[in-house]
């Protein structure tokens, strides 16, 4: 148990630490880099976040698969590991490369005009598409880490390089006051930390290197788990970047600003929900098959009641604080309209985060095509609300399309309880049979 809470603590710190920071930041970033700048900041973090997201997508695959192997077939634990830095690794290379071709566009797009701007931004893309690769090599490390259920030691690395980043990106800016400069700072910082976090990794797995593999068997085992993860990655990223992507691409550098920082403000909910019980994916997976479904019922009950109660008490808390830290921003520049948008993408993020145990419990009890089917319907309605109700309100529309999402994944709780009864009836049938034996 006290193995466990410390894994929930280091789930919540990794999620918490940096938002809470870049939260902090904000004030300090929008005197140096301006409005704008700190706009094209948003878009350039969003696109780095969207797209590792995107091709790290198998990572939870691994998790699954790693945690068998661990109990089942030690030896068959490299392999994964090796085949899923492939897999990762492609998919992180197909992903920058585009951005990287479309820059000129993109450019155009977010700057509006602005030519200072626009080569800001061109030379951001370069560093964003470096990024792009560097934290999808190290959520290979990561995966793998949490397998194991030591979360500590992965998280503790992540937390000071991007901590670090931060604070030495505001002293950058403050002599140097362009996107690019911050985010070179950024990409140094997280490379060394992914240098670092393959030195662990070797520990942890007794290797000597650690590189790509390309296997058949590993590569099937990956897929029939990861397709429908990597399906829940790509319909996440529509919930929590694609709306900052439409608005920047849309409006322009100086319009995502506002958005963003509330966006930033509501995200945590989510965000600390996930994270914390992310333990729950690899703790069920690995006793599912010996457990009973009594058990799990009760674990999941108290797992449920008390995420939803936090969900909540969260939204109310993050909304009146909210209020109070975007009319300090205000005075720094910030659009005052900006105060209207933190509602609903604060209820948003308590609607989703309720959605977060069915989550983790039906990957573990091998349900993740429904988890998949019902995320990506979420996805496609949350898009054609942004563009239905965004042409016609604008950023308020698409914050209010985020409210779609979260009601449709909340339907995870029906699958989960029918999956629970079917498991209960199935055990009281092997039981009843053994006695008669």
């Amino acid at each position: 148990m006290k193995e466990q809470m410390q894994n929930v603590f280091y789930g919540v710190l990794d999620y918490v630490a940096y938002p809470a920071a870049m939260l902090l930041a904000a004030p300090m970033l929008m005197h140096t880099l301006g409005v704008d700048g700190y706009g094209l900041w948003s878009v350039m973090a969003a696109i780095v976040s969207a797209a590792s997201i995107v091709a790290s997508g198998f990572g939870d695959a691994a998790i699954k698969q790693v945690s068998r192997d661990r109990v089942k077939d030690p030896d068959a634990v490299l392999i994964t590991v090796r085949t899923l830095f492939l897999i990762s690794a492609a998919l992180a290379v197909l992903l920058a490369v585009p951005i990287l071709v479309a820059s000129p566009w993109i450019a155009a797009r977010v700057a509006r005009g602005d030519l200072l701007l626009r080569a800001d931004c061109s030379y951001s893309i370069l560093l964003v598409s470096l990024l792009i690769v560097q934290r999808v090599i190290e959520s290979v490390f990561i995966s793998t880490q949490r397998a194991y259920e030591r979360y500590g030691a992965a998280v503790r690395i992540s937390i000071f390089a991007r901590i670090g980043s931060l604070v030495i990106g505001i002293l950058t800016a403050a002599l140097f006051p362009h996107v690019w400069c911050v985010l070179l700072v950024t990409a140094l910082c997280n490379i060394a930390a992914t240098v670092l976090q393959h030195y662990r990794m070797r520990q942890l797995l007794h290797v000597q290197h650690l590189r790509p593999l390309w296997n058949a068997n590993a590569m099937a085992l990956l897929f029939q788990f990861g397709k429908y993860s990597w399906l829940l990655a790509v319909s996440g990223v529509v919930f929590g970047q694609l709306d900052r992507l439409f608005l920047g691409m849309w409006l322009g550098a100086p319009t995502i600003a506002a958005y963003a920082i509330c966006a930033q403000i509501a995200q945590p909910i989510y965000g600390v929900s996930a994270a914390g019980l992310h333990v729950l994916f690899p703790y069920l997976s690995h006793r599912a098959a010996a457990g009973s479904s009594e058990s799990l019922t009760k674990s999941l009950a108290i797992a449920t009641a008390g995420n939803i109660v936090f969900a909540v008490i969260a939204a109310f808390i993050l909304q009146a604080v909210g209020l109070h830290f975007l009319a300090l921003l205000g005075r720094a520049g910030l659009n005052s309209d900006s105060q209207h948008l933190l509602a609903p993408l604060v209820w948003s993020s308590s609607l989703l985060a309720i959605s977060v145990v069915p989550t983790y419990a039906l990957y573990a009890l091998d349900r993740v095509h429904l988890v998949a089917l019902v995320n990506v319907l979420g996805a496609f309605v949350c898009i054609g609300c942004m563009a239905i109700l965004g042409l016609h309100f604008g950023a308020m529309g698409i914050a209010l399309a985020r409210l779609a999402y979260g009601l449709i994944c909340i339907l995870l709780y029906l699958p989960l309880w029918r999956a629970l009864k079917n498991r209960a009836s199935v055990i009281h049938a092997s039981a009843v049979l053994c006695e008669e034996v």
